[in-house]
């Protein structure tokens, strides 16, 4: 217990310890066998709960997705943590997400999750806030996999208030928070908004609505029909051309009919598919795409600190053809045809094939020395397409998106493959629609983008506000002294005494037990069991 720092805080508080005022406590096993039991008397609650809480607005936690019986925990010697307990996880990437909840019931955590009940006399809201100022993952010494100790719990530094003053800054906060919360529900409304308002504009782009005028415009376009003629004979052609130019590394005279070797892609079934606007038609990515691969397993040992790009699905999003370099990986990559098969060109795009498929990107004009991952496809437009409305309709939650949630398979893992990608249905405009189509998506989408990052910015400040709103709280400056309020002094004074006393209970319980165990007559009795049990 420390004494009282008045250079930080006010007259009447005290510096303490978690350990000084609250119990740390850390969860038990969960048992698989009883996994997804919804009948019982007791919450058996998960970092997943605590997860489902925040997520839903929520502070307390009244429940959980998993339940236990009394006999159940006493045959596991679970202890539930009581109400008002705040609970958070205490291992892994959840520590660094600052969640916190207050349990509303008695409710037993898994080994995962650590909580803090606290002491009569410390008001549970003013605890709870002051936690949320707490960065737990900096108090980790793992070095691979984030943890917590009680320890680390009970050392922190704590402001300590008198009690009077604690109910006060509580009700500040709960007064601060209720309108920041209001106006942050309503930025989140506007972004998710903007983002139903993103995927119309797809919509109406990939089905012709978008560009409804400019075809009334121009009239006389040449036909997707024609186009694709066009593409059938350079798709041919581009074929012959690196099958020439692998002969002639090789120093081989090209075989006997070797041309009749050439593919031709295979036929759509348009049948089942919706009609399309007047001068365009359906082909599919096995028509459009030139080229189709995926990066390869193993890439591990060509990591590199800099040099060229690892294009990951961190690299890719949902909405957007746009690759997201804040974070990039590099790679010094291996000199042959696996390198040369992976390396991105300008115009290619990009597709998530694992977990969350479907993100998809384009490589702009000025794409650095790069190449993907095993968990990107890359697809090859032909030239006389535009890759960018190729790359928009993937894109699209109408368009490609539907598309590959419908390709996705795998009980345990979901991806697609590159057949998948061949496969997809595309509806091709005209050559010159293509253009209007992406010159019209960009300059809405612009908009859309200006205004996010305006949101993005609001949303940072709600988070910066409240932090503070916190630190004015646990440095006593957001609510005024009362000298009359009974220092914290004498409130921690209580708490030891209070705490000394459960202690000494305890202590003569077991001490009562001991000898009750230890009796003649309890002797005689389990010796007559044994004796039973050697019958």
């Amino acid at each position: 217990m420390s004494n009282a720092d008045p250079t930080t805080l006010p007259k009447g508080w005290l510096r303490v310890s978690i350990s000084d005022v609250a119990n740390a406590a850390s969860g038990h096993g969960f048992p698989t066998n009883l996994q997804g039991r919804t009948s019982g008397e007791v919450p058996f609650a998960k970092v997943s709960d605590i997860s489902r809480t925040v997520e839903e607005g929520g502070r307390y936690l009244n429940g959980a997705a998993n339940y236990i019986s009394g006999d159940d925990a006493k045959a596991l010697r679970a202890s539930a943590l009581p109400p008002d307990t705040i609970v958070f996880a205490k291992i892994g990437g959840a520590i660094e997400l600052n969640r916190r909840v207050i349990l509303a019931c008695n409710t037993i955590v898994d080994n995962n999750v650590m909580g803090i009940s606290p002491e009569p006399g410390l008001e549970p809201l003013y605890l709870y806030y002051f936690m949320l100022t707490q960065r737990l993952g900096a108090l980790s010494r793992a070095t691979t996999v984030p943890s917590l100790r009680r320890g680390d719990i009970d050392g922190i530094s704590f402001p300590l208030p008198p009690s009077a003053e604690q109910r006060r800054i509580t009700e500040a906060l709960d007064e601060i928070y209720s309108d920041l919360d209001a106006g942050f529900t309503a930025l989140e409304r506007v972004r998710g908004n903007l983002k139903l308002y993103r995927a119309s504009v797809l919509k109406a782009a990939v089905e012709g609505a978008l560009t409804a005028e400019w075809r009334a415009r121009h009239p006389d376009t040449e036909p997707a029909s024609e186009l694709l003629e066009r593409l059938l004979v350079e798709r041919r052609h581009r074929w012959e051309e690196q099958q020439a130019a692998k002969f002639k590394e090789k120093c081989q005279e090209p075989p006997k009919d070797w041309k009749v070797k050439y593919k031709q892609p295979f036929k759509l079934d348009v049948t089942n598919l919706p009609s399309l606007p007047e001068r365009w038609a359906w082909c599919n990515g096995d028509t459009l795409f030139s080229f189709i691969t995926s990066g390869s397993r193993g890439w591990a040992r060509y990591s590199a600190e800099d040099g060229p790009v690892f294009i990951r699905m961190g690299n890719l999003d949902h909405g957007t053809i746009r690759l997201d370099m804040r974070d990039t990986q590099h790679v010094n990559p291996p000199v042959g045809t696996e390198g040369v098969r992976t390396k991105i060109v300008p115009g290619d795009i990009l597709i998530s094939i694992t977990a969350d498929v479907g993100m998809v990107a384009l490589a702009q004009d000025d794409i650095e020395d790069a190449y993907i991952n095993q968990h990107v496809a890359l697809a090859r437009p032909v030239p006389s397409t535009v890759a960018a409305f190729l790359a928009w309709y993937l894109a699209s939650p109408s368009g490609g998106g539907r598309q590959f949630k419908d390709l996705q398979r795998g009980a345990t893992k979901v991806g697609l493959g590159l057949d998948d990608i061949r496969s997809i249905a595309i509806p091709l405009p005209p050559l010159s629609e293509q253009e209007a189509i992406v010159e019209a998506v960009e300059a809405q989408l612009s908009v859309i983008d200006h205004v996010e990052a305006d949101l993005d910015t609001r949303i940072l400040s709600v988070q910066s506000l409240r932090q503070a709103i916190l630190r004015q709280a646990f440095s006593g400056t957001l609510v005024p002294q009362d000298p009359l309020d009974e220092p914290a002094s004498e409130l921690l004074k209580r708490i030891a005494a209070e705490r000394g006393a459960r202690e000494r209970e305890v202590a003569t319980v077991k001490q009562v037990v001991k000898r009750t165990n230890g009796s003649p007559t309890a002797k005689r009795g389990r010796t007559k069991k044994s004796k039973t049990k050697e019958n």
